[in-house]
């Protein structure tokens, strides 16, 4: 839903400022690498949603197999946002990328070993590396772009994130039909390394720290102080968790027709 609220007689909302930020290269490769980044990252979680259920036989095995890669992103948002703010925000979301593709590997170990335990336990770290590199975009557009493009700025990462949310499940799905699980997660390993190397050219001018008592506290005195906010936060995190575990039902209401 996009709201103007700019009086006069220029439109508050025009194609050309929704697209300003592409201008800037480096906002560019920011955009691009989330964009394969998440793509990354749910190709692996729908194809190992087909390989639990096709092992175990099991929609609460399943439904483990999101609540492991959901949970960590929710529990662990403010903390995420007091690391990212204490580190170097260019550096720290290439090695977010690295990182999450060493767990992929562990990922991919645990299934050629048959382990779902060892899936379950990579897929927790994936999730909660997801939780600091989604903490690390917004922080890091200040860096990138003056401060009227930066609405259009969190629009575009919001777009590429749920269109490669979109593609990454469907190439999960047809990776686990086509050439099985381990190729599918073997494939994935590049799109990690890939946005790792979008993110190694970031060139983010310094953004000054957020004061230590705010930087701890400010965020979450910020919601308790605003109901209403705190109350939408809350439900967009319940419909989150529901929408993940309806999809969780999918691999056994599929199999049934």
């Amino acid at each position: 839903v996009l709201v103007s609220t700019q009086d006069g007689p220029e439109p508050a909302l025009q194609a050309r400022r929704l697209l300003a930020p592409f201008r800037i290269p480096s906002y560019r490769l920011l955009a691009a690498g989330k964009l394969v980044s998440h793509a990354g990252d749910w190709l692996p979680v729908a194809a190992l949603m087909g390989w639990i259920y096709e092992t175990t036989g099991s929609t609460a095995q399943t439904s483990l197999l999101l609540l492991v890669r959901l949970v960590p992103p929710i529990v662990g948002g403010g903390l995420a946002a007091v690391v990212v703010d204490r580190l170097p925000k260019d550096r720290l979301l290439a090695a977010v990328e690295l990182a999450r593709g060493l767990a992929l590997g562990a990922a991919l170990v645990a299934v050629q070993g048959g382990s779902r335990v060892g899936v379950l336990a990579a897929l927790a770290v994936s999730g909660g590396l997801a939780a600091i590199s989604n903490a690390s975009v917004p922080a890091l557009l200040p860096g990138l772009l003056p401060a009227e493009d930066l609405p259009a700025a969190n629009a575009g990462v919001g777009v590429a994130k749920d269109l490669a949310m979109a593609v990454g499940a469907a190439g999960g799905g047809v990776a686990l039909a086509t050439v099985g699980v381990a190729p599918a997660l073997a494939v994935d390993l590049g799109t990690f390394a890939l946005a790792f190397l979008l993110f190694c050219f970031l060139r983010v001018e310094a953004v000054p720290a957020t004061p230590r008592a705010e930087r701890e506290h400010g965020g979450f005195r910020y919601l308790l102080a605003r109901p209403p906010l705190l109350l939408l936060v809350l439900s967009f995190a319940a419909a989150t968790l529901a929408t993940g575990l309806t999809n969780a039902t999918f691999p056994s209401l599929f199999s049934s027709l």
